[in-house]
């Protein structure tokens, strides 16, 4: 585990490599340091929007869909659809 943890800790460093990623023993879990996941927790209806939007942006660039799209896709996608 790396030693400069400070919101969370993970358990490889920048050489691991897209096999090892891929390799059943590989430890890919994200650990929160102290209470940060309560705080993480609270802040969820905050982050969440955020996050959903973020990633309803990466997919319409990756579909080739003009940005105008992308309200409509955070809403739909807040809502679960």
């Amino acid at each position: 585990m790396r030693l400069d943890a400070f919101v969370y800790a993970i358990g490889w460093d920048d050489r691991a490599s897209g096999a090892a990623f891929d390799s059943p023993g590989f430890d890919n879990r994200l650990r929160f340091v102290g209470r940060v996941g309560d705080h993480v927790v609270r802040l969820a209806p905050l982050i969440r929007p955020l996050v959903e939007g973020r990633w309803a942006l990466l997919v319409a660039r990756a579909a080739g869909q003009p940005l105008l799209l992308l309200p409509r896709a955070a809403a739909l996608a807040l809502r679960g659809r």
